[in-house]
């Protein structure tokens, strides 16, 4: 048996649940839209049932040690918290049981789960830190950008010259959040204005700042248990696209195969197994004098255009992952 953890909008697991069903492989799907109303964990057994509604419908989901592998793109199993007569106790006590709610999630993934194969990694992702990743990425000889974290412009200027185009981005876990009628979202990439004076002596939150590396293209690499598929973006084509490509519409943006040098291949590899990854989406720049620089690794990387815009088998080696028994690295 196979559990999905993922969204219900997740285009990824949508294409896997699909060919799951045709290949008649059996498998259970829990996503962001669960409500659990109960859970019960039989410690001696060492298995959990989850009550709840998802999709507007009652449901029960047995864990135990049937379930033989896991696909883990987010963090859904959630419980609903009783409402509180006032802020402050709401705040106190949902953090108070938040951190008896992670026990249990954390004996599930750890105890009643542990012979599963995982696919997708939870605590890479609860964890994942883009600093450290470049540090790695540093170690095992792949180029960086010239990278800062700085909470003042003085600094900043002092770090890059004058002449050097300097982006700014979110350095920890992306952010969407409704409070009341605003959203509150994290930053896209942007390009820092350096020319306001009156700004030298402002002082903000810690900020992750790095030179902008002038691009032929953005390559995006999918690894799968020890395989790279590989694309090349020409998002730099466009102004639209040219500082991040998120921005727009991928349908719009050229996207090829890509065979990276087997040299970048080697250093990536050796990346991912340390960070103990089965599965995960690297994202590199190519320079116009062919210098490749590394950007992030995401554990739970979008990757469906691989599937819609190339020939690669990647569905066939995630299930072929997913059912057998594999090496990761």
């Amino acid at each position: 048996m196979i559990l999905l953890l993922a969204r219900q909008n997740d285009i990824e697991t949508e294409r896997l649940a699909k060919e799951l069903s045709i290949r008649k492989i059996d498998f259970i799907w829990i996503d962001d839209t669960l409500q659990i109303k109960d859970v019960v964990v039989d410690v001696n057994q060492a298995c959990a049932t989850i009550y709840g509604k998802q999709r507007g419908l009652d449901v029960v989901f047995e864990l135990n040690d049937k379930i033989e592998t896991v696909w883990w793109r987010a963090e859904v199993l959630r419980f609903c918290y009783d409402t509180f007569p006032d802020r402050d106790s709401q705040i106190f006590m949902e953090e108070y049981l938040k951190h008896d709610w992670h026990v249990i999630l954390n004996y599930i993934e750890q105890v009643v789960l542990a012979d599963a194969k995982f696919i997708g990694c939870p605590d890479s992702e609860r964890n994942q830190n883009k600093l450290v990743d470049l540090s790695l990425a540093q170690k095992f000889g792949l180029n960086i950008p010239s990278t800062l974290i700085a909470g003042n412009y003085h600094s900043v200027n002092l770090h890059y010259t004058a002449e050097q185009e300097v982006i700014y981005k979110h350095h920890g876990k992306r952010i969407n959040r409704q409070f009341k009628n605003t959203l509150v979202s994290s930053p896209r990439t942007k390009l820092l204005e350096r020319s306001v004076n009156d700004q030298q002596h402002a002082t903000f939150h810690p900020t992750l700042f790095q030179d902008r590396v002038t691009k032929a293209f953005e390559i995006k690499v999918l690894y799968i248990a020890n395989q790279l598929y590989s694309t090349a973006n020409f998002s730099a084509n466009k102004a639209s696209t040219s500082l991040d490509y998120r921005v727009s519409n991928l349908a719009k943006v050229r996207i090829v195969p890509f065979q990276l040098p087997d040299e970048i291949a080697q250093k990536i590899k050796r990346l991912i197994q340390v960070k103990s990854l089965a599965i995960c989406t690297i994202d590199l720049i190519c320079t116009a004098t062919n210098e490749y620089v590394f950007l992030e690794v995401n554990p739970t990387g979008r990757y469906h255009w691989f599937i819609r815009q190339t020939d690669y088998p990647v569905l066939n080696q995630i299930i072929k992952v997913m059912t057998q028994t594999y090496a990761y690295a």
